[in-house]
Order: C-alpha cells, then sequence, then structure tokens
C-alpha cells in the first residue's frame, strides 16, 4: 500500500478490524484542535476508553 491512505471496498472490507492508536498526546491534540468537531458521545467514550488504556 505504500504510503498512501488505504481505501474502503480497495484495500479494506466491512467485515475487517480496525485500530487505532489511543494516548494522552493524541487526546489533547483532539482537546486542542478539534474540540469544537467532537461531540459529547464521542467526548464520553474518550473517557470510558482512557482507564481501559490506562491513560491519565
Amino acid at each position: 500500500m505504500g504510503s498512501s491512505q488505504p481505501m474502503y471496498g480497495r484495500h479494506l472490507e466491512e467485515e475487517e478490524t480496525l485500530y487505532s492508536l489511543i494516548s494522552r498526546a493524541s487526546i489533547d491534540t483532539l482537546k486542542e484542535f478539534y474540540r469544537k468537531e467532537v461531540s459529547n458521545e464521542e467526548w464520553q467514550l474518550i473517557i470510558k476508553l482512557k482507564p481501559l488504556f490506562d491513560i491519565s
């Protein structure tokens, strides 16, 4: 796939599992640059995931 982003339907299918890194730095980046774009429901999910990934 090289440096290009994978495309749904070409490289990825619906039944494939995707993973994403959640870290203190990524949460801080969301807060700083994307606060308005993140819904309350999404913030609640992040709050629930923090202890699962041992993020303080």
